[in-house]
């Protein structure tokens, strides 16, 4: 997903989720990309793009394997059954005051 900005980016997650390593610009909050050793996190520019691409396209079976694997790691973090329960325990430990 190169881009000049992005909120989110929904079509991050889907492919992550779907076991896709992924490549895409600085301008998106997903840095976790580089934590995670799931793709490629770069400046947005033709040749950074380029060259982010075809390091993937070039992986042996045994790194795209790995990648693979760890891009449904990452993706798992944002599962709506996780999201419930980070937003259920945040409610249920605030101290809101009425």
């Amino acid at each position: 997903l190169p881009t000049y900005s992005e909120n989110f980016g929904l079509v991050i997650l889907e492919a992550l989720s779907n076991f896709l390593p992924v490549a895409t610009t600085n301008n998106t909050p997903w840095d976790e990309i580089i934590k995670y050793k799931c793709g490629s996190y770069f400046e947005l520019n033709l040749n950074k793009l380029s060259n982010n691409i075809k390091n993937i396209i070039n992986l042996n079976d045994i790194e795209l394997d790995q990648l693979s694997y760890n891009s449904r790691n990452l993706a798992e973090n944002y599962s709506i059954e996780k999201i419930v329960h980070l937003n259920n325990n945040f409610y249920l430990n605030s101290n809101f005051e009425t």
